[in-house]
């Protein structure tokens, strides 16, 4: 990860996810040290992520433009848009 980071959460021993000042959040194989998906969309830096696991793995990012994006942790498939948050 280059530059500042501004949001950071641990999945298990083996997964990381990284935001950036950049409207890109990344996931890392902490076994590989690899980047393993990179999840685009927002229009604004993405300042907060989390993992939510309780049907099927997903993970969420919130952003400056005001939105919060559910995406597909496998696929990288952005799931649903939420508006308004601040």
């Amino acid at each position: 990860v280059m530059g500042p980071v501004s949001g950071l959460k641990w999945r298990g021993a083996n997964l990381v996810m990284s935001s950036k000042r950049e409207n890109e959040v990344f996931l890392y194989d902490l076994r590989t040290l690899h980047c393993v998906q990179v999840y685009r969309g927002h229009s604004k830096p993405v300042y907060s992520v989390d993992f939510d696991d309780s049907s099927r793995p997903r993970l969420y990012s919130g952003s400056r433009d005001k939105m919060i994006f559910c995406w597909d942790l496998l696929t990288g498939d952005l799931l649903r848009r939420m508006q308004g948050h601040s």
